[in-house]
């Protein structure tokens, strides 16, 4: 049995400015992905939901927890955990009792990465035009709204609105549209960057597990 990876991963009142801009989208798009690519770790609580454009309600709203450090990630939703070390990914179907839970283990496929990752990598590491909307002051903070033209033409994405903070210079809520516009949002909370995690952060121990284990590395 081979479990999948759900990831295809109440906003406050925002006030908004649009005057006065000291800097390009590009450059703080370009600040922005620096910030991300070299940050030793970052955990943060999501949610992460999914719209189709003729439909009112989210497809699907989740609210989890995501931890990365590069390439390891966890990603904790209420129906599914995915643990990631690098080289091995577990994923965690919980369930009660817990006798009944299921884990599958697996290889990391190189070409399979959860969507957030993803989009990281294609908005950061990709030539796109990167727009200045405007800024926004929510909760005291201030945030550079960025539009992304998104040019890779072999990826799915088409565009990107991010909200970067502008003293962390993290995009604490993306929006990305696919070509037939429909939109997935990210956003994040009590947010904490370059802690120390530890490798174990990053790896499911199966010692103490009481459900069942479907081990399909090879």
């Amino acid at each position: 049995m081979k479990a999948k990876l759900i990831l295809s991963l109440i906003f406050p009142i925002i006030t908004f400015s649009f005057s006065g801009f000291a800097q390009s989208g590009d450059a703080i798009l370009k600040n922005s992905a620096s910030t991300f690519l070299n940050l030793q770790d970052l955990s943060a609580d999501i949610l992460y939901e999914i719209k189709n454009p003729n439909a009112s309600q989210p497809i699907i709203s989740q609210r989890g927890r995501f931890l990365q450090a590069q390439e390891k990630y966890v990603i904790q939703l209420p129906d599914q955990e995915v643990y990631c070390d690098g080289q091995t990914l577990w994923i965690l179907i919980p369930a009660q009792p817990k006798e009944n839970s299921e884990v599958t283990i697996l290889n990391v496929d190189p070409e399979e990465r959860p969507m957030l990752l993803d989009f990281f990598s294609k908005i950061y590491l990709s030539e796109n035009t990167a727009i200045l909307k405007g800024n926004q002051v929510i909760e005291g903070r201030v945030f550079d709204e960025i539009d992304v033209l998104i040019k890779d033409s072999n990826t799915d994405f088409a565009r990107a609105n991010l909200w970067i903070n502008e003293s962390t210079g993290f995009p604490e809520r993306i929006i990305i549209w696919d070509k037939r516009q429909t939109s997935t949002l990210f956003q994040f909370s009590n947010i904490q960057l370059n802690q120390g995690l530890p490798a174990s952060t990053f790896v499911f121990d199966t010692s103490n597990f009481q459900g069942e284990i479907f081990e399909e590395r090879e």
